[in-house]
């Protein structure tokens, strides 16, 4: 008789299932393939939203995960719960979700600047809070979020967690250590906007710009300083409190010698452990070669995640058809424009690669014109850079600096040159004075009349990702008048004043030369 059989699998295979089922349970080798599986979607959702940090913490909550398990695979529980809070602690170097952070930045702003007029004023110095502007005698001095204290904040949390275990601090003196970080940060910050303010009030706007950056590593350096004093006196406390319990415990052990000696050896069991023939278990699984595996497919999945990242939107990316360019040109034949001159730190937070900044006055009535360019981005520095200016919107800065937003209107779509251009229109009251202002961005490669996408929300952000739009390059163009009573009116007078501005180039593709 003919044998059909299936030969037995190789004694390898059974081998390897024997350590999978010995170092890992099921539901832990569940966990290990979900969180793999989920590392793509949220890799694509990162790719799409570089400054999205809810996509951040799912990443970073990923790789801490499996970063558990690995070291559960190797060490067991035991070598969980010792490199726990380091591997932890890289959490706190995501930024943290935009709503606490906006709810900080704002606040600290507002407490900032209101103690800084007062301390200027008992200082003799006569100064008028504009929002989140300090108005003095020789100009005016703007609180922005770098001021605001939140680095300040962030990185004394980081450090309070930091020095809490360097330490070993109970959970009260560390929370304790917490909140005296948190003090220090803001004192110390509400300082160096005073002392700066003071500067500006005193000898102008260019001494001030002189001292903000060495102002600002002078307080980061007295903040670390001070908080490492006051976690250095917490150990202290800890290390005296400890002592004295010992002692305590010490006096009223009259028979501890006695006791311990009825009590096996402890250290004795773990160096010499109990021969598995002796107890009748099986010898433990090698955890080096269950470890082994689940690199090595964690590697590859990490790489196959990459390159189907990089293919997704690469696919999206690929358009056809006429390109219609369009820029911002002052017209060298007529002097009524005026080049407003914009700081060095906005050009360098912006990293824009072009900009035109003019005001200028017509029908009777005050413009002002932004225009940004941002050329296509190679790296993940750049597409940051973009991503971040898409968060600079009229309702989000003229507030900041004194104007009261009425009300967000319906996009209002200007044509200029054959071109659709869609203006998001905000409606503000300036001491008074009605102003609109008007916003349209535009990213390489998608339609102009399209409204853009400025991932405000998560279901934008999740388009974005689906339609493998990643901000390679934009345009951004910003215009504000006053005086206008009616958004029509003022959107006409808009559609005027762009024609002379707006240079559009349009290119077309290049005839395809057939050999014969």
């Amino acid at each position: 008789m003919l044998d059909v059989g299936c030969s037995p699998p190789p004694a390898s295979t059974f081998r390897l299932f024997r350590v999978f089922r010995g170092s890992l349970s099921a539901f832990q080798l569940f966990s290990f393939s979900a969180f793999l599986l989920l590392w793509l979607p949220l890799r694509i959702l990162q790719e799409a939203n570089p400054i999205w940090r809810a996509a951040s913490y799912g990443l970073a909550l990923c790789a801490c995960a499996i970063t558990l398990l690995l070291i559960f695979a190797e060490g067991g529980p035991s070598l969980v719960r010792t490199l726990a809070f380091p591997v932890l602690f890289f959490l706190v170097a995501v930024p943290w979700p935009s709503g606490l952070e906006g709810a900080i930045v704002q606040t600290f702003t507002r407490w900032d600047t209101g103690l800084t007029v007062e301390i200027l004023g008992n200082l003799g110095i006569p100064t008028l809070q504009h929002g989140n502007v300090i108005e003095t005698a020789l100009g005016s001095v703007g609180v922005d979020e770098a001021c605001s204290g939140i680095r300040s904040f962030q990185a004394a949390f980081m450090l309070s967690l930091a020095l809490g275990e360097v330490y070993r601090l109970n959970l009260r003196r560390r929370i304790g250590l917490l909140l005296g970080g948190f003090a220090l940060a803001f004192g110390f910050n509400v300082a160096r906007t005073s002392l700066l303010a003071y500067v500006a009030a005193r000898k102008g706007l260019g001494a001030e710009a002189r001292w903000h950056d060495p102002a600002g590593i002078t307080i980061i350096v007295a903040c670390f300083l001070s908080l490492w004093v006051v976690a250095a006196v917490l150990g202290k406390q800890k290390a005296e409190s400890r002592k004295r319990k010992a002692e305590s415990r010490a006096h009223g052990a009259g028979g501890r010698e006695q006791g311990e000696s009825q009590i096996p050896n402890r250290k004795s069991q773990i160096a010499n452990p109990p021969s598995p023939s002796a107890s009748g278990s099986p010898l433990p699984a090698p955890r080096s070669l269950l470890l082994r595996w689940l690199s090595l497919s964690l590697l590859v999945w990490i790489i196959f995640s990459e390159v189907a990242t990089a293919l997704w939107f690469r696919a999206h990316e690929t358009h056809t058809g006429p390109d219609n360019s369009w820029s911002v040109q002052v017209p060298s034949t007529s002097n009524r424009y005026s080049e407003v001159k914009q700081t060095a730190s906005i050009l360098h937070e912006l990293a824009c690669d072009k900009h035109v900044s003019i005001g200028w006055e017509s029908e009777g009535h005050s413009w002002l014109l932004y225009y940004f360019r941002w050329l296509p981005a190679h790296s993940l520095l750049r597409r940051v850079h973009i991503a971040l200016s898409k968060t600079h919107r009229p309702d989000h800065c003229l507030p900041a600096s004194g104007r009261k937003l009425i009300q967000e209107l319906p996009p209002q779509h200007v044509m200029v040159h054959a071109l659709d251009f869609p203006f998001r229109t905000y409606l503000f009251d300036d001491e008074g004075v009605p102003l609109f202002a008007f916003q349209c961005i535009h990213e390489d490669g998608a339609p102009i009349a399209e409204v853009s996408n400025l991932r405000d929300n998560t279901k934008t952000r999740l388009l974005a990702a689906w339609h493998g739009e990643r901000g390679l390059g934009q345009r951004s163009l910003e215009v504000a008048v006053w005086g206008y009573r009616d958004v029509n009116a003022a959107t006409a007078a808009l559609q005027r004043q762009l024609e002379p501005l707006i240079h559009v180039e349009t290119k077309t593709p290049k005839p395809q030369i057939t050999a014969r």
